[in-house]
């Protein structure tokens, strides 16, 4: 799976989130919803994403999802994560090896080029951006 640089990353973050903002400014209906709450309760954000399409939810449906783990059963995808081939039970939890992996410099630059934006999604200061402990 190919590695980004966190330039490209930060740049992705940013361009996209102002492009939904945009979106939403103009009348289009936007759903926010940060990855940290999505894994912290997957269940009640999946439930919240079927009622903002305005779709009805089946007793049941959301059955495969428990607190911190989903069942996955085998699906047919093209392309992603390798992790997509995955089935039976997963453990879902915060993807953060990236806090280990990334030098501090690069942290830093990413953090004050995506302040602005972070700050109005409801991250901390940069001092605290990379802390999800207290999710």
């Amino acid at each position: 799976m190919p590695i980004w640089s966190a330039r490209l990353v930060a740049r992705r973050w940013l361009t996209t989130n102002a492009l939904m903002a945009l979106l939403s400014k103009l009348g289009v209906p936007v759903l926010e919803l940060r990855y940290e709450d999505l894994v912290r309760d997957t269940r009640s954000h999946i439930q919240r994403i079927v009622e903002f399409m305005d779709q009805p939810l089946q007793p049941g449906a959301l059955s495969f999802i428990g607190e911190g783990w989903a069942e996955l059963v085998p699906a047919h995808t093209a392309d992603g994560n390798p992790m997509r081939f995955a089935t039976g039970r997963i453990t879902i939890r915060p993807d953060d090896a990236w806090r280990r992996e990334l030098p501090e410099s690069r942290r830093r630059v990413v953090e004050a080029w995506t302040w602005p934006l972070r700050r109005r999604y409801g991250y901390g200061p940069p001092e605290q951006a990379c802390d999800l402990t207290k999710v």
